[in-house]
């Protein structure tokens, strides 16, 4: 059932009518903070393009997403919308940008390098006691495996 929904949520995505339609839905609810994907990713400079309209539409609401689609062009993102690249120790391409870096360490992920970041304390506390640190985008993140 979720695998179905998923395809749906993407078939939606793919429509030139996408950000209206995200609109008029966020505009029914009072969100300050909006998580794109709790799986997937940014398939597309198009499909990119369409969140930063989105994210425009809604200044005061913060936008989190993450990613592993480095050939795509992130330079003009809103200031609401805060974009992590995703680093496995697997991960090939490190581009050059100014936009912070997700790792994930844990039993088994071995790094070339220690990852420097800000370690999240979830599960153990939570993002409301963490204060949303990742929210900011201002630091690199490093999410324990759990």
């Amino acid at each position: 059932m979720v695998r179905y929904h998923r395809w749906m949520n993407y078939a939606e995505s793919l429509g030139d009518d996408f950000p209206e339609k995200m609109i008029a839905e966020m505009e029914k609810h009072k969100f300050d903070k909006f998580r794109i994907h709790e799986t997937g990713d940014f398939y597309s400079q198009e499909y990119l393009q369409k969140w930063i309209e989105i994210a425009k539409a809604f200044p005061k609401v913060k936008f989190l997403a993450y990613t592993k689609s480095w050939q795509l062009d992130f330079s003009e993102l809103p200031k609401n919308l805060i974009v992590y690249y995703s680093v496995m120790p697997d991960t090939k391409h490190f581009p050059k940008t100014k936009m912070p870096y997700a790792y994930v360490i844990g039993k088994g992920l071995t790094y070339k390098s220690k990852p420097k970041g800000f370690v999240c304390p979830y599960p153990e506390k939570g993002c409301d006691e963490c204060g949303y640190k990742c929210w900011k985008g201002d630091r690199n993140v490093i999410f324990k495996k759990h």
